[in-house]
């Protein structure tokens, strides 16, 4: 299960929590998309309630942070997932 929560003000913001597999990926992707089309300017997507990320999940995150979106995590798995995604040590 995935909840998304998005804050419009600025800087607009995508809260994750749960589990990103399966299904929960393209429902997350789809929100992701309305809010890049709708904002101006940078985002962030929280990703501290996140309990699992799956493969399909991962590639979601690294097309979110290459398109420039900030990525924000804590705890060790999610901070693990971003440390491969990103080549950086830690999350933001």
């Amino acid at each position: 299960m995935l909840k998304v929560t998005v804050q419009v003000r600025q800087p607009a913001r995508m809260v994750l929590e749960g589990t990103l597999a399966g299904p929960w990926v393209d429902e997350a992707r789809q929100v992701w998309q309305r809010l890049s089309r709708e904002t101006d300017g940078p985002f962030a997507v929280d990703l501290t309630g996140l309990s699992h990320i799956d493969p399909e999940g991962r590639l979601l995150l690294a097309t979110m942070w290459q398109e420039g979106a900030d990525l924000q995590a804590s705890g060790c798995y999610i901070e693990a997932v971003l440390q491969d995604i990103t080549g950086s040590q830690g999350g933001s």
